[in-house]
Parts: structure tokens; sequence; C-alpha cells
């Protein structure tokens, strides 16, 4: 009997070809602009970075270093600067410390403070929950959630009862920066707090920090796997935005949300036209202007991928990183996503060299930003094993393998079916190295985990049961390769997927 209702995140299977496959795995873009605040906020603070600097050369202190200043400034004349651009005293002892922090980051170029303190005064915010939503832009989730925990203590102190909206708005921001860091059992809690605080409200204002922290958490709930928590947060969201005019992308973000979760549990057709409506919700409210709209194409290129669509998904992954390089530069979580999964279709078209040069890129941006205890660093590491696999490197496949498992099981929980997604390619490689045995028991533990946190007719449980009578009919028990393989028939035949071997993908979510 399945734990959840239906799939878990991040498994879907890509039918095609004769042969057994491990896992290549995609990962679904991390929205930006739900990291601290709705796309026209986020959108307009990225605007401003990229039109004086690219997001890359801002941690990049050499290219930092040679960059043109309007005018240098002291130290001191820029925090005056600051303060006169955003009429504030800087009396504060946290706004002074924020203060100080940007100047350093910015340095001190003097246009770009000038703009920067008119932003603070027009969105009337203070510089920590600014510099917190600065580094957010930039993917610097750690550096963003240590200047979003001191404003949340500023502004809890100043509310005493901690009912405000402005407490709701900061504990959802903090529960999604400690989900993108993978610190999963902290961001439930900060969820569930804002999700109170919000329906405590019940202002304009907090019905909106509700749609988005409800698309957030199901988003958390889908990467746990989940599903079934996670499809009644989406229904909820759904529900809160109904009748309401639609503002800051919620509705698109939920939208995508729930492409996600039909693309995990193998309902294709519904995951792409849930992708197509997303991307004409966004179109019409940004003009695809938003960081949200290259992230639902790579979203869609993902959903194309998992159908075999593979030059479709080429071009769409190609248009996602135009935008995303221009927009957000190289070094942003999203830009890694796309080049991740772009990395992964290289590999299932053969185009081995340029994969690994795009799965060491992403990998070593990866353990730059979050460290290399982290479930985004698991993804990657599992990619390039496959990639050693299938390039026969059997000791280095192995290494990588373990490694991903490891971290998949001590951030996401033994299981989570990328942990199936981890044994299924271990049983590969046993196979390749002629221990049948292993290879057996690796796929049969693969195989429980999936029925149980998919469900028996998921698309990858059928993937599991073809390698497992491939296996089989090649140790001569061709009755009970046969009966798996009919087994493995009738879910493809109810799901819509096409008979054969699966190359599976399981899709992580950053």
């Amino acid at each position: 009997m399945a734990k959840h209702s239906s799939g878990a995140p991040g498994s879907g299977v890509l039918r095609r070809g004769r042969r057994a496959a491990p896992f290549g795995t995609l990962i679904f873009c991390v929205l930006l602009s739900n990291t601290v605040y709705p796309a026209t906020f986020l959108g307009r603070l990225q605007a401003i970075l990229v039109e004086h600097r690219s997001v890359a050369s801002m941690h990049d202190q050499s290219a930092a270093s040679e960059a043109t200043f309007d005018r240098p400034l002291s130290a001191e004349k820029a925090l005056q600067l600051l303060a006169q651009a955003s009429q504030r005293e800087l009396s504060e002892p946290l706004q002074l410390e924020a203060a100080r922090q940007l100047v350093f980051e910015l340095g001190d170029e003097a246009a770009l403070l000038e703009r920067t303190g008119e932003f603070v005064r027009e969105k009337g915010i203070g510089y920590g929950e600014f510099l917190g939503t600065f580094y957010a832009a930039q993917g610097r989730y750690a550096d963003a959630e240590y200047w979003m925990r001191k404003t949340l203590g500023s502004v809890w102190a100043v509310s005493r009862s901690g009912k405000s909206d402005a407490i709701a708005r900061h504990l959802k921001d903090l529960a999604t920066l400690c989900q993108y860091q993978g610190k999963y059992a902290e961001a439930e809690g900060l969820f569930a707090r804002a999700l109170d605080a919000a329906r405590e409200s019940g202002s304009e204002e907090a019905t909106g920090i509700l749609a988005t922290a409800l698309t957030q958490f199901a988003d958390l709930r889908r990467s746990q796997g989940d599903f079934a928590a996670a499809e009644g947060l989406y229904s909820e969201v759904l529900h809160v935005l109904k009748g309401l005019p639609e503002r800051f992308g919620q509705l698109s973000r939920a939208t995508a949300g729930l492409a996600k979760l039909r693309l995990a549990q193998g309902d294709y057709g519904q995951a792409e036209d849930l992708c197509l409506e997303s991307l004409r919700q966004n179109e019409r409210l940004s003009g695809g202007k938003s960081p949200d709209y290259p992230a639902n194409l790579t979203n869609l290129a993902a959903v194309y991928h998992a159908q075999g669509r593979l030059w479709e998904a080429v071009e769409m992954y190609q248009q996602a990183l135009a935008v995303q390089q221009d927009l957000l530069g190289e070094h942003h979580p999203d830009t890694l996503t796309t080049l991740n999964n772009l990395a992964v279709l290289y590999r299932d078209q053969n185009r081995l060299e340029e994969a690994q040069n795009l799965f060491e890129r992403v990998l070593k941006e990866r353990e730059r930003l979050s460290g290399s205890e982290h479930p985004d660093v698991a993804i990657v590491l599992n990619n390039l094993a496959q990639l050693r696999l299938a390039r026969s490197d059997l000791a280095g496949a192995e290494r990588l393998y373990l490694r991903a498992l490891e971290l998949f099981v001590k951030f996401l929980g033994p299981d989570h079916p990328n942990v199936a997604t981890a044994l299924n390619n271990l049983a590969e490689l046993q196979r390749r190295s002629g221990n049948d045995q292993q290879a057996e028991e690796l796929l049969k533990r693969a195989l429980s985990l999936r029925q149980y946190a998919l469900g028996e007719n998921h698309p990858d449980v059928a993937g599991t049961l073809h390698n497992l009578s491939l296996l089989y009919r090649d140790q001569g028990k061709a009755q009970e390769a046969e009966s798996l393989q009919r087994q493995a028939a009738l879910i493809d035949e109810r799901t819509g997927q096409s008979v054969g071997l699966a190359q599976d993908v399981a899709e992580g979510w950053a």
C-alpha cells in the first residue's frame, strides 16, 4: 500500500530504448520570486542590480575590483549617501550594521547606492530586510537567512504580540530560505507558524501572505515525498485565490507547483497543460519579464524531456538560460538548475563530453553556494555518477553514487523516492560489475520503496520492474522475467506510457 496518495517528489520516467539504465536527475526551478518577496518587488531589485553590475561580478572580487565606479567614496560618505537617499538616520544598531554591509557589498558605487537608498525609502523597509532580499536575489541563502533572522527578531520585539502581518511575512520568508538550504524540519515549523499568523490576521495583506506560504509549504511537502499533503495545500491555495485579482504571480506559482506534482506522479499530459497555463498567467501579469518566467520554461522543458521530446526540451532550456543569465547571472541557483537539466538531456543524447562539462560546472557552483552537505549537491553527484557509469568508470561512479545516497538519506529520509533512485543506480552498477546477487537485492529494495512511496501503478515502479526483469532474463530466469514484464506493461497501459525499458528521471526540487 502506498504511503502517499500518489507519487513522490521527483520521480518521473522517461520511456525509450531497450536497455537498463540508471536514473538521471532533473531539478525543477526554484521560483526566485518566492524567496522573499513577490515578483514585482524582487524583479525591481534585480533590475537595479543587473543595470549596474552583473550578479556574478558582485561576488567575484576580481571582477568587482576592476569595475568602473561613478566616483570613489569613503565608507562614511557612502553611508551618508544611503541615509540621505532613504531619509533614514541609520541610528538603530541593526540598520547601521546592515547599511555598512551593503556599502561593502556594493563597493561604494555612488549611483547604485543612491538607487538602493531610494528603493528602501519607496518600499518602506529596513536595511536588514533589504540586505536579506539582496542576498537572496544572488542565491546566497545563508547570508540572506542571517539578515532575515535579525530582522524578524527586531519586528517581533516591536510587535510584542507576534500577531502582525509583518511577522507572518518574515516567518514565511525565513521558512523558504531554510527550505532552500535543506533545513527541512526547521522550515516545516516556520511555515506552520507563518500560516497560523496569516490566518489569524485575516487582513488583505495577510491573505496574500497566506497564499504564498501555502504554495511554498506545498512545494516543501512535495520535495519530502508527502504528495497527499502537497495536494491538499495546493488545493487550499487555489481556493484562497479564487475570485481574487491576480497579484504578484501567486496563481502562476501555484499552477506551476501543481504541474510539478503531476509530473512527479507520472501524469505528463496534465503536467504539460499546467505548465503552459502557468506560462500564460505569467505573461499576462508581467509580460514574461519576471524571474518566474524562465523558471516556468525550465519546468516545461523537463516535461518535454520526460515525454521524450528531446529537441523541444533543448530549445526550451536554451530559452530559459538566455533569460536567466541576463536577469540573474550565471552563478544563480535557478541558472544552475537549468544547466543541470540540460546536462541530463545532453547525456540522453549521448553528448557525453558536453554533459560532463556542465555537471562539473554545476557541482562546483552548488558546493560554493551551499557547501558539500546539501540535497542539491546530491542530485548533481547522482547525475555525474551516471555519466561516469556511461563511460565505464565503475569505481568513479560507485564513489559518487554512494555519496549521493548518503546525502539523500540524511536530508530527505530513508523512504524518499530519490533514495530509491540511488538504489536503482547502484544496482545497475553492480550488474555491470558482474555482481548479480547484489544487483537483485538493490533492485528489490528500490522496488519495495517505490511501491510504498509512489503507489503500485506509478511509472517509476514500472521502470524498476523492467530493470529487474532484464536482470532475471540475463540470469536465465525466463518465467520470473516474463511475469515482471507483464506487470510493467500493465502499468504502462494504465498510465499511458509506452512499453519498454525505463530511462528513469528523478525530479529533485532545489
